[in-house]
């Protein structure tokens, strides 16, 4: 069963990420707006924010478990990990390229990253941070899909979340582009 989204609670979130004094201030609210969006999916859940692994260097903005039997998102792991980005700039290759790092030495071939500026490079060519995403799921079969900002303006329920993750998924596996 869908359930909708609040246009005027994802709007406020994504206004008070913008304006926040600092970088850490505006990755924390850009994060309550990803859990709030993940966790209208009765079947996904927090597991844990900003976690470091065990010789603390590296962090993990979010992990959501993924109740893969019961869950829409059954196409994707049991722990989904999610990296959170409202940067003045498009993300570039060196940090996706870090995040791919991330979630492969967890173990995991499952990502989402939610650049609100998009990612670098031309998803046509598939070059700079296109063409990072690419190398790790060609080198280490880590799939990485990409959240902007306007994607997370478009979300009206649950159901579009789910599609957008889907065929963003398909087109990754089947066309090797990042949508």
């Amino acid at each position: 069963m869908m359930a909708r989204y609040s246009h005027r609670r994802i709007e406020n979130f994504l206004r008070l990420s913008d304006n926040a004094p600092n970088a850490d201030r505006k990755g924390e609210l850009l994060e309550d707006l990803i859990q709030y969006i993940f966790e209208k999916i009765p079947s996904v859940t927090l597991i844990d924010r900003n976690f470091m692994d065990g010789d603390r260097s590296q962090e993990i903005d979010l992990a959501f478990m993924n109740h893969q039997s019961k869950s829409p998102l059954d196409f994707l792991e049991a722990i989904l990990f999610v990296e959170c980005k409202n940067n003045a700039s498009s993300l570039n290759s060196a940090d996706v390229r870090w995040f791919i790092d991330k979630v492969y030495d967890r173990g995991s071939s499952h990502g989402i990253i939610v650049a609100l500026n998009g990612i670098t490079g031309n998803p046509q060519e598939n070059n700079s941070a296109h063409s990072q995403i690419l190398r790790g799921l060609q080198s280490y079969r880590i799939k990485i899909l990409l959240i902007t900002r306007e994607q997370l303006l478009n979300l009206n329920t649950t159901d579009d979340l789910v599609n957008l993750l889907r065929e963003k998924f398909v087109s990754l596996m089947l066309y090797r582009t990042i949508s």
